[in-house]
């Protein structure tokens, strides 16, 4: 099994006790192969040997302390 995560976290602090966060994650993971070069898994198409696990997600988070 070979796999990849990307997070990309955005932080906008718009006022002194509050943030803003921006976050999208990317993984792709694929079972039944061993990756030695990064090119290859990324190019990689599906075939009767192997099983390809791909996720997208975007998530927008707010904190804010109440004092």
């Amino acid at each position: 099994f070979t796999s990849l995560e990307l997070n990309y976290i955005f932080k906008w602090e718009f006022k002194k006790r509050a943030n803003l966060y921006f976050i999208y994650s990317v993984f792709k993971g694929i079972s039944g192969i061993k990756f030695n070069d990064i090119s290859l898994f990324l190019n990689h198409e599906p075939d009767d040997k192997t099983e390809i696990f791909y996720d997208q997600s975007f998530v927008v988070k707010l904190d804010f302390l109440l004092n």
